[in-house]
């Protein structure tokens, strides 16, 4: 078996999650026996570990020194289990992440699983992200916060876990032995390639799953640490919801072992206990490791790990590498087709397909021909470079126009009646080419109108800005609830103009995309089934981004999910979401809600007692930035303005969306909308 090559096809099927160990923070960090020998010098305990060390990270007596020296700088010197273990993982100073570690960040995961205590990781793929486009047009809490959002060993936290394994959503880092940070550094661009370095935990604003950012790593990740006996025993037998969560993950995914040894008892017993309670994995998993350092055998008969062995640590970057390099030939899916009852039509079914690639070029007159558009500027409308050259490639626009965005715009007006659709100023012979939209989804969240499609609340001014800085009008005015309405426009003016057949890329799913690809999808989707626009026959939905063809492939965006029975006659399909009731004392329950779409959210509220002014409401993820937590009386507010009641799709609620409704601790939080 091509080991190699197994976990290239895994990633591509969406299946494969990096589980990072020791080795993959070195040499910034040390390793656990250097931790620990850390720890006790700092502890004025024996140094008793001067002999050579003989076995591996899981050796008990480590373990035991480590829970001694602990406990000594608790007592003796008051500092806490997180500042110690802060102090001793550092080798040296603070650095950028190490070459492993960086070239795991240049693809995106939906999932990361980690034992590391540092932010080594999180660094190298905030720098990342630094450099595309998006986050350099971000305002300072979109730009600072964590590309992957942090998640621990808390009941609630592992039910957002296991919730991403089924819906699309933000990536995770579940960080199984808790988090302290202060580890890495960023280098943050100032001007002309300039970039000045700090250190990472000053800087980043963390993002948990409950959909939270702080300025400052969570107390809970902190006390989650496992370093000791105690902390060893405690996760080993109370905290079954964890364990039960990780059960699930071992399961249904591959996992890619990188710089761990497989060697920690700790982790091995959970594995053997997830196999002895539900039975092996139907997935491989996968380890990388120096030659001879393994039992290769006894992982793969017992634990059904395949192990990929190099000749030496320094190898191991590039052989990362290798696993995000090309697959090609590896077989994947690539076409996904739905067939939906026409009201109209109810011997021919409609047609739903999603492809992987790019918008195909097509002469054929019956079709329409989308692509997506920008610009927040009053009759000026931006286009990218790929969209114009593929009009170019159709012939739709002169080839010496692709590189002048304006001489394109001015080619292009509103359509007559159309908040979101730009039609081509030069009529087109209809026996001869397909229609051409530009479709541009945003909306101004300040004015009236945006106040009715797009609600969303801020801080009250006396308060100052809820973000020292704010992003521009081209990402703050984009929103994944203008989807529907924008698909709507686009299926009703090319049925005028005597269309069968639409195609479109993801759309408001650029560069400067504030929402998953994957929801846009989604939304698209749900939008084509409720639309009465019966006479498209077809939509074909052509996406490039890797991250919504990771979903499709690994079953977390199923377009049959948002589908009515009957097009054109059926009510619009239940939506599949999760609510939260998070209590003051920190209980918190979860339940999984399948509502119609156009249910009032204040009848959830009723049903569960929450329809009170001490409960905020909080949709992840958000669906725009700048999002605010509700309370009843902006409920009453906004639907007292618009005179119809706030349904849960108009709230921002999707298909995997968590609605979170939690108690306050205090004094309410004023807020304020336009809508007053």
């Amino acid at each position: 078996m091509d080991v190699l090559e197994e976990m290239r096809a895994t990633r591509l099927a969406g299946r494969l999650v990096p589980f990072l160990g020791a080795g993959m923070s070195r040499t910034v960090c040390r390793d656990w026996q250097g931790m620990v020998q850390t720890l006790q010098r700092k502890s004025g305990l024996p140094q008793d570990l001067a002999d050579p060390f003989q076995g591996r990270g899981d050796d008990l007596s480590l373990i035991r020194k480590a829970d001694r020296a602990l406990e000594a700088l608790r007592h003796g010197r008051g500092q806490s289990t997180a500042d110690s273990v802060r102090d001793a993982l550092l080798e040296g100073e603070p650095s950028s992440a190490p070459p492993q570690t960086t070239a795991l960040a240049a693809a995106d995961w939906p999932l990361v699983m980690t034992t590391n205590y540092d932010d080594l990781f999180l660094a190298a793929a905030h720098q990342r992200a630094l450099r595309r486009r998006h986050y350099k047009r971000a305002g300072e809490e979109d730009g600072r916060s964590t590309p992957y959002q942090l998640a621990g060993r808390s009941s609630s936290d592992c039910h957002r876990v296991l919730s991403s394994l089924s819906h699309p959503s933000p990536p995770i880092l579940w960080a199984l032995q808790g988090f302290v940070g202060g580890q890495a550094t960023i280098g943050l661009p100032v001007r002309d390639g300039v970039e000045k370095t700090c250190l990472y935990r000053d800087w980043a604003w963390p993002r948990l799953v409950s959909g939270t950012t702080s300025p400052a790593v969570p107390a809970e990740l902190q006390d989650q640490l496992v370093v000791g006996h105690a902390d060893y025993r405690r996760v080993a037998l109370r905290s079954e919801s964890f364990r039960r969560a990780f059960a699930e993950v071992f399961r249904s995914r591959s996992l890619l072992f990188l710089g761990s040894g497989l060697g920690d008892r700790y982790l091995m017993d959970l594995f053997g206990q997830v196999i002895e309670l539900v039975g092996p994995s139907p997935h491989p998993h996968f380890a990388i490791a120096t030659r001879g350092g393994l039992q290769l055998d006894l992982l793969q008969r017992d634990f059904g790990i395949w192990v990929h062995e190099i000749s030496g640590h320094q190898e191991l970057p590039a052989t990362i590498q290798a696993v995000l390099g090309s697959s090609a030939g590896a077989p994947c899916a690539s076409l996904w087709g739905v067939s939906v009852r026409s009201s109209s039509r109810p011997e021919t079914p409609d047609r739903l397909t999603i492809t992987a690639g790019p918008l195909p070029r097509t002469r054929e007159p019956s079709t329409c021909v989308v692509v997506s558009g920008g610009g927040s500027e009053p009759g000026y409308l931006r286009t990218g470079r790929r969209s114009r050259q593929y009009m170019a490639d159709m012939d739709l626009i002169p080839e010496s126009a692709v590189d002048d965005s304006k001489r394109v715009s001015a080619m292009f007006r509103p359509a007559r009646g159309r908040r979101f659709i730009w039609e081509p100023r030069e009529p087109r012979d209809p026996g001869r080419w397909p229609l051409l939209l530009v479709a541009r989804v945003r909306m101004d969240p300040t004015e009236v109108e945006g106040w009715e499609m797009r609600p969303t609340v801020t801080r009250a001014p006396d308060e100052g800005p809820a973000v020292p800085a704010s992003p521009p009008a081209g990402r703050s005015w984009r929103d994944v609830r203008l989807l529907a309405p924008a698909v709507h426009e686009v299926l009703e003016v090319a049925a005028e103009a005597g269309c069968q057949d639409v195609l479109m890329p993801p759309l408001s799913a650029g560069s400067l995309r504030v929402n998953s690809p994957s929801s846009a999808v989604v939304e698209m989707i749900r939008a084509w089934g409720s639309s009465p626009s019966l006479t498209i026959r077809s939509l074909t939905i052509c996406v490039l981004n890797r991250e919504a063809r990771a979903d499709l492939r690994a079953g977390r965006l199923v377009p049959s999910r948002v589908l009515p029975a009957v097009r054109g006659e059926s009510p619009p399909r239940s939506l599949e979401y999760w609510l939260e009731v998070v209590e003051r004392t920190g209980r918190v329950r979860r339940v999984l809600r399948v509502d119609d779409p156009r249910l009032p959210v204040r009848e959830v509220l009723r049903e569960f007692s929450l329809d009170r002014p001490e409960w905020r409401l909080r949709v992840w993820p958000a669906p725009c930035l700048g999002w605010e937590d509700w309370d009843t009386d902006v409920i009453d507010g906004w639907e007292w303005t618009t005179g119809r009641a706030l349904s849960l799709e108009r709230f921002g609620i999707l298909l995997g969306s968590t609605l979170t409704v939690h108690q306050l601790d205090g004094k309410p939080r004023r807020i304020h909308h336009p809508g007053r």
